[in-house]
């Protein structure tokens, strides 16, 4: 596709013109059709009322990138911001239930730093002795 067909593609979006997006989409790989072993791990590590059953289900390609991202906050956030953001113009978006468990995820990534500092104090104790520990040698 020229270059300035790409260029000019977003304009045309928000004019209201018809775009078709899909040969700007990455390639669907085997690896985006089913969730990773990563991905289940993931799922494993947070509560299970947070498990997005239906985005990994019909979405295995966003659970995946989610799973991926989840230990950088900032790289999810944006995530999370691409995922419930309209920025083409007319992007028809997730069916209701899946939106509702994306959203419902993006409210416990934003307090997880908060749940991370009320870990027991003797696991906090036993992390900082280690930490001082090595910082000594």
């Amino acid at each position: 596709m020229p270059m300035l067909e790409r260029l000019f593609r977003p304009l045309a979006a928000r004019r209201g013109d018809q775009v078709d997006w899909t040969p700007l989409r990455a390639p669907i790989v085997d690896q985006d059709r089913a969730l990773l072993s990563s991905t289940h791990l993931w799922l494993r590590r947070i509560p299970t009322p947070m498990h997005p059953k239906q985005l990994c289900r019909y979405y295995p390609r966003v659970a995946n990138r989610l799973a991926q991202n989840w230990d950088d906050p900032v790289a999810t956030d944006r995530l999370f911001d691409d995922l419930l953001t309209d920025r083409r113009g007319r992007r028809r978006g997730f069916p209701e239930r899946i939106k509702a468990e994306i959203e419902r995820l993006e409210r416990y990534h934003g307090r997880r730093p908060r749940l991370e500092r009320l870990r027991p104090l003797a696991r906090r104790i036993r992390d900082w002795a280690r930490g001082s520990a090595t910082d000594a040698t």
